[in-house]
């Protein structure tokens, strides 16, 4: 079956390159390192298979997907993916499975078992299993997860998740605060909840902070707080939304 790669990331690329070259069946013909050059490309080539990252600039892995299923081409799609927030959104597009970055052999040994049973005909796990399973690799890649590395002065620098204090998005960019200074990095909120920790928490549309980093909680209009964080010399708000979960997760009775 000839398989095609998309993804930005080169090390994802060989990632996935080096996984489909245990398996005879398989062959990589093709990489791109954007989904409009994939796009190009699929009019003119035939393809079996396409790991497709999601998250890529200018044209996103779910844009590729939908010109596939619009144009009626066939071609299986298996998402290759560092987030879980796109896989209810991804099993519209009738994806073969879900890959969450980084992916194991044992992981990746069902994909091609599903791939090879989607070739058959054959009737494929429900999706209502596969997004449990995806929820459940989340869960483990997150408690596992240590670092993120992050740019500071042109350099890629590994950060431990406890040096984060509070995390603010402003122009374009995410920053990430710790006592050491201001990292970055180009991903939305958004995109980083999915994969934080649980001591972190969404408190402002602009704001995440690190639950441990509270240092004092002040009562605030229409039932909302502000937060002041050790080491830090500002006010974090907590927006009425987040209220609720906030009184939670810091027992306020």
């Amino acid at each position: 079956m000839k398989c095609v790669i998309v993804d930005d990331e080169i090390p994802a690329v060989d990632e996935i390159s080096y996984l489909i070259s245990k398996y005879p069946m398989l062959e990589v013909v093709a990489t791109f390192n954007d989904g409009l050059a994939f796009i190009g490309s699929i009019s003119q080539n035939q393809y079996d298979i396409v790991f497709l990252d999601i998250n890529m600039p200018q044209v996103s892995g779910i844009l590729v997907a939908d010109y596939i299923l619009k144009n009626n081409i066939p071609t299986r799609i298996v998402f290759v993916t560092a987030y879980e927030a796109y896989a209810i959104k991804a099993f519209e597009f009738n994806a073969v499975d879900y890959l969450l970055k980084p992916v194991s052999e044992e992981r990746f040994e069902k994909t091609v078992q599903r791939l090879m049973t989607s070739e058959s005909g054959e009737t494929t796990e429900p999706i209502t299993v596969l997004t449990d399973n995806v929820k459940e690799a989340v869960q483990t890649i997150k408690k596992h997860l240590k670092v993120m590395s992050l740019y500071k002065d042109g350099l890629l620098k590994p950060i431990r998740y406890n040096e984060i204090a509070y995390i603010f998005f402003e122009d374009r960019t995410t920053h990430f605060m710790t006592v050491n200074g201001d990292y970055t990095c180009k991903k939305t909120l958004s995109e980083i909840e999915e994969i934080l920790h649980d001591n972190f928490l969404r408190c402002h549309r602009a704001y995440i902070i690190n639950l441990d980093y509270i240092d004092t909680i002040e009562p605030w209009f229409n039932n909302t707080y502000m937060v002041t964080l050790k080491g830090f010399d500002l006010q974090i708000p907590v927006s009425r939304n987040n209220t609720a979960l906030f009184k939670e997760k810091m027992h306020i009775l």
